[in-house]
């Protein structure tokens, strides 16, 4: 199903030639359950409307990924309107800015609105939102959670990425604001570069955390075809040390979306991409973070004494009061008596060392 899923969808987005409509029709039903695993059952939708393929399955997909990208427009500038009227200045990160890529909007999905702000004004940020309706959830380590009054979940960003976890990307994206433009008085838009350049780290980041599947490398494929080349791209990836890893990237969107011939690298990046879904699973992340340990023992440490930056995100009661941490660190232990947590560890104890060194071996290769 691999093969027919990929060449549907350089047919239906990439400029691939006609694919066999056929063999497509009969295989429909399988292709369209690979896909939704990538969040990608709507471009299936799109392709067989391309083709001429009429199924009442896929136009309700095709209806539904309307509704629910509409929905997120719609909250995505009544978000952007409260920090305008708050003069909170912001950047609209992922989804909101990659759509017009896509020869149709609602074919790029995404599970939730991502916002940045400078973490001086954050919490200013979340006030004005939750004085216009908005419901606060929580924080991250990177970002403080949302809904807004219509049920789209807002992540607002006051990180892009760890420190620890892109060591070199980091001063760069910390300086975001010098490749950003105005758009309104107090939103603004990466320039080209910037935005590139961000796209790559956000791949990264969740490749080494907990995996992802296809459709960021749509969007990196539709990035590096549907919008003029600047050669700034490489000059930044280099200095976040990333040009290795964007170049390997690049080469496996060439073969997925360009129909070029597999390396023996793009073979294992494939795999890894492929055993994963849209956001990750639990048997990807439990591999990834114990790829980056130093071993077993080590990883199984930092999983059960959660530190104080991580554990206060969690229980965000704790944040300001690290006295309080041998108290929620003890709370957090007893949650490992539900069945669900106790399933989720138990899997991720029994991870294989075969894939655990596989993906050290990926990740040393990719130079993240």
């Amino acid at each position: 199903m691999k093969e027919l899923l990929f060449s549907l969808l350089r047919f239906a987005l990439c400029d691939g030639e006609a694919t066999d409509k056929n063999k497509i029709e009969e295989n429909l039903a399988k292709i369209y359950s690979a896909a939704k695993k990538h969040d990608l059952g709507q471009a299936v939708s799109y392709g067989a409307e391309k083709l001429g393929i009429n199924n009442p399955t896929l136009a309700k997909e095709k209806a539904l990924a309307i509704l629910r990208v509409e929905k997120l427009k719609f909250a995505t500038l009544e978000a952007s309107s409260v920090l305008e009227k708050a003069k909170i200045p912001h950047i609209l990160l992922k989804g909101a800015s990659m759509r017009h890529l896509y020869p149709e909007e609602w074919i790029r999905t995404s599970c939730d609105i991502d916002i940045y702000v400078d973490e001086k004004v954050s919490e200013d940020a979340a006030k004005a939102l939750i004085e216009a309706g908005y419901e606060k959830k929580g924080y991250t380590a990177q970002d403080i959670n949302l809904w807004s009054p219509n049920g789209c979940h807002i992540e607002l960003h006051y990180v892009l990425v760890n420190k620890d976890r892109l060591e070199k990307a980091y001063p760069i994206l910390s300086r975001v604001w010098e490749y950003s433009v105005k758009l309104t008085e107090y939103r603004y838009e990466m320039n080209d570069e910037m935005f590139y350049f961000y796209h790559l780290c956000h791949i990264a980041k969740h490749l080494t955390r907990t995996g992802l599947g296809i459709r960021p490398f749509l969007d990196l494929w539709l990035m590096k075809n549907r919008l003029p080349q600047n050669d700034k791209r490489k000059e930044l990836c280099e200095k976040g040390g990333l040009l290795r890893f964007e170049e390997i990237s690049s080469e496996l969107c060439e073969v997925w979306f360009s129909g070029k011939e597999h390396s023996p690298i793009t073979e294992e990046y494939e795999k890894y991409i492929l055993s994963s879904n849209a956001y990750g699973t639990h048997a990807t992340f439990s591999a990834a973070t114990q790829s980056r340990s130093k071993n077993k023992f080590v990883h199984i440490t930092k999983r059960i004494f959660m530190p104080y930056s991580e554990l206060k995100n969690k229980y965000p009661r704790l944040r300001g009061k690290p006295l309080l941490f041998p108290y929620y660190t003890v709370k957090r232990w007893t949650t490992l008596a539900k069945r669900d947590v106790s399933k989720r560890v138990k899997e991720e104890m029994s991870t294989s060392k075969d894939d655990i060194d596989a993906l050290e071996r990926l990740f040393k290769n990719l130079e993240i």
